[in-house]
Order: C-alpha cells, then structure tokens, then sequence
C-alpha cells in the first residue's frame, strides 16, 4: 500500500499518528494470524480489551 495515496493530509505534524495507526495494523494482523486471540466472540473480546489497553499505554506515555 502506498502511504501517499491513503493519508492525502501526510505532514510533519501527522506522520507519526499515521505511523502509528499503520504499525497497529499490522500489529493487528499478525495477532490475529499468530491464532493468540480465538475468532469466537470471547476471543474477539479480550483482543479489542488488549488493543484499548495497549491505546491507553500508549496515550498515557504522550503526557
């Protein structure tokens, strides 16, 4: 995927959220194909549960 094409708005200002927000998703996906969190309903609630906590760490550490 090309970067330049998905985030018309890349500035100094933005690059590291949109740098972030990529990492997350590839993040995402190796999770989700490591097989760690299950696709059932349960499995889907503790990784939106890990996702918000690795959020919140991560905004915690900007103040």
């Amino acid at each position: 995927m090309n970067i330049k094409k998905k985030y018309a708005e890349l500035s100094n200002e933005n690059v590291h959220e949109i740098l972030r927000e990529e990492i997350g998703i590839v993040f995402k996906n190796i999770l989700e194909h490591a097989g760690v969190f299950k696709r059932d309903s349960q499995g889907q609630q503790a990784f939106k549960e890990f996702m918000n906590h690795l959020s919140n760490k991560s905004m915690a550490q900007k103040i």
